[in-house]
C-alpha cells in the first residue's frame, strides 16, 4: 500500500499555535504536581512534554501563562494520546480540555490566532 492510498487524516477540530513555555499540573485522582513544558496549543487542547508515560483518560487541571496575557489560566484535561519521544525516555502527551471558563476560553482562542505563521 503506498501512501497515497493511505493519507494520514487530520483529526483536529480547530488550528494550533506554537506554545513551548513551562505549565503547572495536578493528577485529579492522585494530586500528585509538578511541572512540565507545552509544545502546541489550540482552543481545544494541547500537546506537552513529559517525564513519564500518562494513561489515556488520564484527567489533569493545567495552569499556564500566555503571553501577553496578564493571569494564569486554568484549566481541565484530558489525556487523548500518549506517545514516546524517539531515543528518548520522555513522552509527548495530546490533552484535550474538557472544562475551561468563557474568559480563559476567549483567551486561548485569541492567542491561537494572534501566534498564526
Amino acid at each position: 500500500m503506498s501512501i497515497e492510498e493511505n493519507p494520514r487524516v487530520e483529526k483536529r477540530k480547530t488550528i494550533r499555535a506554537k506554545f513551548s513555555d513551562a505549565i503547572n499540573y495536578q493528577f485529579k485522582d492522585t494530586n500528585d504536581f509538578g511541572g512540565c513544558l507545552a509544545y502546541d496549543i489550540s482552543e481545544g487542547g494541547i500537546k506537552i512534554a513529559f517525564n513519564d508515560f500518562v494513561p489515556v483518560n488520564t484527567e489533569m487541571i493545567l495552569q499556564m501563562k500566555l503571553r501577553n496575557i496578564p493571569k494564569v489560566i486554568d484549566v481541565t484535561g484530558r489525556v487523548v494520546w500518549a506517545q514516546r519521544i524517539p531515543f528518548s525516555d520522555r513522552y509527548q502527551v495530546g490533552l484535550q480540555f474538557t472544562k475551561t471558563d468563557p474568559i480563559s476560553q476567549g483567551e486561548i482562542r485569541s492567542y491561537v490566532r494572534s501566534h498564526q505563521p
